[in-house]
């Protein structure tokens, strides 16, 4: 029976389902976070409004708890006869003067004629029409404050007033005792709790009348298009027959304004990657169909050119072999079978049969390095290893071979090489290694002894260096901790006087003596102190920062990856404290990215004693010296450079400058020993090279060739030597 076909997997479109997966997901994600955060956003706010408007409540309870209040000590002072109207009069000027936020005071009798008020003009007229004494009268409730409707007086002003009812002696309705409310003591409450200019406040009565909105003239905001916090004024202990309500309200707009940025921000992004993957895709699976096309050409150029391949190879004398790794079926060609003794065809063609023949102690050997090739850890098979010959004799073979085929997981199906004798070769190198040991005994001595004063000469330079990096070091310990000393101690007075402060601020508070603008002032003082300490503590935080990674550098010799702008930067800034307050500048003009993979330690005494060298004696008796470092990556090498503009070098000291003790300020703070420092550190322990150039009064460069990547100890060059020594001529 015949078995079924498996049913081949369209690729292209398996991997547009996968892409489109992909991005449906980031989509979603994307959805599901800007709904949570535009939920959060919402939240916050109407959070916010509902404090502001709780404010506005509270406020204005206390402002209609006292006129309540002062009311009631009105009616207790309501006169019997007219005569005493006058005093009562000069009682509630007294009264209005002491509340600010009241208007006007009246006393209107059961007519609804104004008796007594803080205001004469209006002493006579009748109100009786009003709605603050309609509902009074009709009320007739005397524990209950009235709230009328706003409406604008006869002196022109839009107000809203209070009102409570008097009676006589047997219980019967005698007047009217009212509080107009000043809008404009009202208003500044308004506006301090509005903290953005889209923000609408408004004060309405139960009635749905606007009394008061801020900013002026708004009207109270549509619920459909705003965030609105509502609060309803109707405190139960002043027994208001109608209720204040106050509204606070931001546009939907500008709450949303910068979620919406970020929406259109990350569709913009998602939409630009999404083309990009979907453009990438197409270009893979384009190059994908170019590759296969390529392959199955190169498959048919290989088989047409294998006849060719052996027949070039048996006529240079080398036996061919192939392997069929599926099967273990092996070709050997007939110039492999007489290498070994062996007549055409008298091997079995099995992979083993070479195998039996290798000697047992070069085995090991050919496995290891068979399985190298197997896994792909080496492109070819290369070894050199004994066969056993026909008459029982060995022959020494230089093994080669390669694979020429993997299935598409990878594993190897095909490989072909080639057997080379080279017995005469090993014989030859054999009586090689014979005259070269005997020069080598004859030299050994000598050689001893050379080593020994080399290594003596290398010790002290060592020495030397890790004298100069532990000085500078200790320079710039005492120069960092000098810097650090007067931003702590800013921070110090000034943590000293904010306690005074507040201290003062305390036995104000404690004796009910603090104003607000004594409130304003000590929360100024404490802004600007707490700016103050914070700006000193991050500068010394910023110092230590600096310092911290270079003084582990210098201190030590471990290898590590860094960025070049980086560390110089580190380096510098870490100096730069122990220069004083010199009038010289310092550039840094390296790109970032250059990764190294070095001494960060070795490599920042080098600029440190190149920057100090200028200092010292490049800009003697000048005021605007300038030290540039500039660096450029070229492959795996890396060009540093530090230049300045000082005097130069004289011609005649060029050749001298990297000998130790020679210094033209010997005993004006030069030791001589700076130069030769910085070139045993680039040549020995950087494994670079550095050359020097100068003009007078122009200035000089000193130009430093390092490995990106240092090698080994083992690779690393002597001092003085920039090039492998070469073998004298025969």
């Amino acid at each position: 029976m015949a078995m079924p076909r498996r049913r081949r997997i369209d690729l292209p479109a398996l991997q547009w389902l996968w892409l489109a997966l992909v991005l449906g997901g980031f989509a979603a994600a994307g959805s599901l976070h800007f709904f949570a955060e535009y939920r959060a956003v919402e939240a916050r706010e109407y959070e916010r409004l509902a404090v502001q408007a709780a404010v506005i409540d509270k406020n204005l309870a206390q402002q209609l708890a006292a006129t309540a209040l002062a009311l009631d000590a009105i009616r207790r002072e309501v006169p019997a006869n007219a005569a005493a109207a006058g005093q009562l009069s000069r009682r509630l000027t007294a009264m209005s003067d002491a509340m600010p936020g009241v208007r006007a005071l009246l006393y209107l009798d059961a007519t609804g004629k104004v008796l007594a008020s803080d205001r004469e003009q209006l002493i006579g007229q009748r109100f009786d029409q009003r709605a603050y004494f309609q509902l009074a009268r009709q009320g007739g409730d005397p524990k209950a404050l009235y709230v009328s409707p706003p409406f604008r007086t006869v002196l022109g002003v839009f107000t809203l007033t209070v009102s409570k009812v008097v009676l006589d002696a047997r219980g019967q309705f005698a007047g009217v005792v009212t509080a107009s409310l000043d809008p404009d003591y009202i208003m500044p409450l308004l506006d301090s709790v509005r903290y953005a200019d889209d923000m609408r406040v408004t004060v309405t009565h139960g009635t749905g009348a606007l009394y008061l909105s801020a900013p002026t003239g708004s009207q109270p905001p549509p619920a459909t298009t705003d965030l609105i916090a509502q609060g309803a004024l109707q405190p139960r202990h002043l027994g208001m027959d109608s209720p204040l309500h106050v509204t606070v309200a931001r546009a939907q707009g500008s709450v949303f304004a910068e979620w919406r940025r970020h929406v259109g921000i990350a569709s913009g992004v998602f939409v630009l990657v999404g083309l990009a993957a979907m453009l990438s895709l197409v270009w893979y699976q384009r190059q994908i169909a170019r590759l296969a096309t390529a392959r199955n050409a190169a498959e048919q150029a290989l088989e047409q050119s294998e006849a060719r391949w052996r027949f070039a190879l048996e006529g240079a004398g080398d036996g061919v072999w192939d392997w069929n790794m599926q099967t273990g079926a092996a070709f050997f060609s007939r110039r492999y079978h007489e290498i070994l003794g062996h007549t055409d065809g008298e091997f079995a063609p099995r992979a083993d049969e070479w195998m039996q023949r290798v000697h047992p102690d070069d085995m090991p050997e050919v496995s290891e390095t068979l399985r190298c090739c197997l896994e792909g850890l080496t492109p070819t098979l290369v070894v050199e290893f004994r066969m056993r010959c026909k008459n029982g004799d060995w022959k020494w073979i230089h093994g080669r071979g390669m694979l020429v085929e993997r299935d598409t997981a990878g594993q190897p199906l095909r490989m072909v090489g080639t057997n080379t004798d080279i017995t005469e070769r090993k014989r030859a190198e054999q009586e090689l290694k014979l005259h070269r040991d005997e020069l080598s005994s004859l030299v050994a001595n000598r050689t001893v002894q050379l080593e020994a004063a080399m290594q003596s000469l290398l010790d002290a330079h060592d020495a030397l260096a890790q004298s100069e990096a532990r000085a500078t070091l200790s320079t710039m310990i005492a120069s960092v901790t000098h810097e650090l000393s007067t931003p702590i101690a800013n921070s110090t007075l000034t943590a000293e006087h904010l306690s005074e402060c507040t201290r003062a601020f305390a036995t104000q508070v404690a004796a009910g003596r603090t104003r607000r603008s004594e409130l304003e002032a000590y929360a100024a003082t404490m802004l600007e102190g707490t700016t103050l300490m914070q700006r000193n503590l991050l500068r010394a935080r910023e110092l230590l920062g600096h310092f911290k990674q270079v003084a582990a550098d210098q201190a030590s010799e471990q290898r590590r990856q860094f960025d070049l702008a980086h560390e110089v930067g580190e380096v510098v800034a870490a100096l730069m404290p122990s220069l004083g307050r010199q009038p010289h500048r310092i550039a840094i003009e390296i790109p970032p990215g250059i990764g190294m993979n070095t001494l960060p330690g070795a490599l920042g005494q080098v600029v440190i004693n190149l920057i100090n060298n200028a200092y010292l004696h490049a800009f003697e008796g000048r005021q605007d010296g300038l030290v540039t470092i500039t660096a450029t990556a070229h492959g795996e090498t890396l060009c540093l450079c530090v230049s300045d503009n000082g005097k130069g070098i004289a011609e005649e000291h060029m050749a001298l400058i990297f000998k130790p003790f020679f210094s033209t300020k010997i005993g004006r703070g030069g030791t001589g020993l700076g130069m030769a420092i910085i070139e045993n550190l680039v040549r020995r322990t950087l494994c670079g090279t550095l050359q020097v150039r100068s003009a007078l009064n122009v200035g000089t460069t000193v130009e430093i060739m390092l490995p990106r990547e240092l090698p080994e100890p083992a690779t690393a060059l002597p001092a003085g030597q920039d090039q492998p020594a070469e073998l004298p001529p025969n």
